[in-house]
């Protein structure tokens, strides 16, 4: 005896038609998803099987998104290999998640599915490594990010994944590592040298973590990568300020806990000023500091923020300031210590166009640059001659970090030296790169 027809959807994979092997889709990728559907033993044949895709991105540029199996026998499993979902990343297009819905419609019964999810597309500026154990702070972490003025963010529940993925790290400008008041500090031992060693490369990493820096606070990590050490392991204190000329940090009001933050902080320990550390944030009591909250390391090779409170339970609570003002903030720190914007007083633009990597390449090259204002600009390839190869990309980029891809394949490249430049409204900025084929 065979039930209704039922057809599900069994697996969904995304293999790089054209892109650089990351297994990711990025700016000036091609991506084909294939799926897999079947129908379970037990059920009637599925007929007129239709099986649609639907983006919520218009920038997606899609070359097949239908797919008609037909008949689907019962135990029967099909994909569409030979023909898969098909679409085409822009070079300038921003990182940022995309939703996407698999509609599975088929006979007898009018059978209807839907198979909802998110993917981000490219590689964010920040890979935020959450050991909260605590899904209250996940969200109070993650709903301040693609909204204000803060962008999207990566996201690695490492509580869940128990290690973080080998080279992982390299992908991202800026690390941010929170762990609320998780007491749990072994995930910090087993990801103590792969922090290093992200640092070594010229990483720049934050870290919100009290009990972390209970635990671990007097090794060698804190005092050479951190600039810190711990002093006091517990001020009991529930409001942060900032320290006079302390940059974009400066003018920062905090209270630990109410509001929508997740919750107060359980502890909150001072911190010593170690190496080149640079104080940031105190705790208060009455008139006098009590104690450091907050120490910024910056060296020639990597930078670091120390939090000895927990960025969740900030709830901008009694007026002070909100959470997503102060992670603002550290964004502005990580994007170059701007400091505090004043309306009044004349924004210097300026643009920089970084070393494309890998390089030397055979096939894709990632070339990022970064804007202090939004400009309208013009990436272009030349070969040692001097002649125009080919427009990498082009348009209207908002302020911050970019990155586009550079595709061999698309201009014809042979081996040799061929120079990228970046022109904007206010000038040129050149880079070199070695393609080997």
């Amino acid at each position: 005896m065979f039930f209704t027809t039922i057809v599900q959807i069994d697996d969904c994979e995304l293999w790089e038609a054209n892109g650089n092997g990351d297994n990711r889709p990025g700016p000036g990728e091609t991506i084909d998803m294939v799926v897999s559907l079947s129908v379970p033993e037990n059920r009637k044949s599925a007929d007129e099987c239709h099986v649609s895709l639907f983006c919520n991105d218009n920038e997606l540029e899609f070359t097949n998104s239908e797919f008609n199996p037909g008949e689907i026998g019962n135990g029967e499993q099909i994909t569409n290999e030979d023909n898969p979902f098909s679409f085409s990343v822009p070079n300038d297009m921003e990182p940022r998640p995309v939703n996407f819905i698999i509609t599975v419609e088929a006979q007898p019964g009018d059978w209807t599915t839907e198979y909802e999810f998110e993917m981000m597309i490219g590689w964010p500026d920040i890979l935020l490594i959450d050991v909260t154990e605590d899904e209250d702070a996940t969200e109070a972490m993650m709903d301040v990010f693609g909204d204000h003025n803060l962008p999207w963010v990566d996201y690695l529940n490492l509580a869940e994944e128990v290690v973080i993925p080998n080279n992982l790290l390299s992908h991202y400008d800026a690390v941010l590592w929170h762990t609320f008041n998780c007491e749990e500090s072994i995930f910090f031992e087993f990801e103590e040298v792969t922090l290093m060693d992200y640092l070594d490369a010229g990483g720049t990493l934050i870290m919100s973590s009290p009990y972390t820096i209970m635990h671990y606070g007097n090794i060698d990590f804190f005092s050479e990568y951190m600039g810190a050490g711990l002093e006091n392991p517990d001020l009991e204190s529930r409001y942060v300020y900032s320290y006079e000329g302390s940059g974009s940090f400066e003018g920062a009001n905090l209270f630990l806990g109410g509001g929508d933050g997740a919750g107060f902080a359980t502890v909150t320990p001072g911190l010593s000023i170690e190496g080149g550390g640079e104080a940031v944030l105190y705790y208060p009591d009455e008139d006098e500091i009590a104690g450091i909250g907050g120490i910024k390391n910056e060296t020639d090779d990597f930078k670091t923020l120390l939090l000895s409170f927990p960025i969740e339970s900030i709830g901008g609570a009694a007026g002070t300031e909100e959470r997503y003002e102060f992670i603002e903030r550290i964004w502005n720190w990580v994007n170059g210590e701007h400091g505090v914007f004043d309306e009044n007083e004349p924004q210097v633009y300026d643009f920089k166009l970084d070393a494309a990597y890998p390089n030397p390449f055979n096939s894709t090259s990632v070339i990022p640059f970064s804007l202090t204002q939004s400009d309208n600009i013009s990436l272009k390839l030349f070969n040692v001659a001097g002649r125009e190869v080919g427009q990498i990309a082009s348009g209207d980029f908002k302020a911050g970090n970019h990155k586009v891809i550079l595709d061999a394949s698309k201009f014809g490249l042979t081996t040799g030296v061929y120079y990228i430049q970046l022109d904007g409204k206010n000038g040129t900025s050149t880079s070199k790169a070695l393609y080997i084929r």
